[in-house]
């Protein structure tokens, strides 16, 4: 490890509080990782009481180099999937597309800051809407000594990747859940088809199960398509606000 960065993490951030992580850990459910609940977890999904749980971790901690990686819950974050067209040659033409895209499906899309990625040339891209103020908050933190925000990433996108080597040029759908939603999406030939986050009502794996098994009716793919699931990332029953 650098000597500049003392230590190397990954803040979970939740709609119910934070998670932080030894970033050179194997991303496990649970493992290496405490988390810290909102001081009054209420059910509606609102970034503020996370952001003060965040800060009162940074203010609370033995001043030291810290670089962070911050993974965001999908309940902050909107997905959408453009197909491919040759008409579009430059990212800003995407970008924009994108943008007319969300302003359409959510409304007022300068609230976000867009992303977009594909999975191979020539193919459909993934773009990712996160909110503009919770990113410019949570880059503001860096006002305290020592730490540094090397990057944020949607949950969708962290989990996707540490499972991608897995997944093959198959039809596949990917399913990653969190406390209360899971966000399910549609792969066909290294290529990106729809992505979704939807509400979980019994919060268990039943109702997981119904929603994968309606999102592949949906998309016509035959029963027997492949499936890969990341691990729940948020837990059920987070401790109130002291480490684990």
């Amino acid at each position: 490890m650098s000597p500049l960065w003392s230590e190397r993490l990954v803040v979970g951030f939740w709609p119910h509080g934070v998670t932080i992580g030894d970033a050179t850990a194997k991303r496990t459910a649970g493992v290496n990782r405490t988390y810290w609940r909102n001081p009054q977890d209420q059910e509606e999904i609102s970034w503020r009481a996370s952001l003060d749980t965040l800060t009162h971790w940074i203010a609370g901690r033995t001043p030291k180099s810290v670089l962070v990686n911050i993974v965001i819950s999908d309940h902050f974050v909107r997905h959408v999937v453009l197909p491919w067209s040759p008409e579009l040659t430059e990212e800003q033409e995407w970008l924009a597309l994108a943008r007319a895209r969300i302003d359409l499906t959510w409304g007022n899309a300068e609230e976000f800051e867009l992303r977009i990625d594909r999975l191979r040339y020539k193919s459909s891209c993934l773009t990712c809407a996160m909110d503009r103020d919770l990113r410019t908050h949570l880059f503001a933190l860096e006002r305290h000594p020592g730490f540094k925000v090397n990057s944020i990433q949607p949950n969708f996108t962290a989990t996707f990747n540490s499972l991608a080597t897995g997944i093959g040029n198959t039809a596949t759908l990917v399913v990653i859940p969190e406390r209360h939603s899971v966000t399910i999406g549609a792969l066909e030939g290294s290529s990106w088809r729809h992505v979704r986050t939807q509400p979980i009502v019994r919060n268990d794996a039943s109702d997981i199960e119904r929603l994968v098994d309606r999102e592949r009716m949906l998309l016509g793919l035959p029963p027997d398509v492949a499936v890969v699931y990341g691990l729940e990332s948020d837990g059920p029953n987070p401790p109130s606000l002291t480490p684990t």
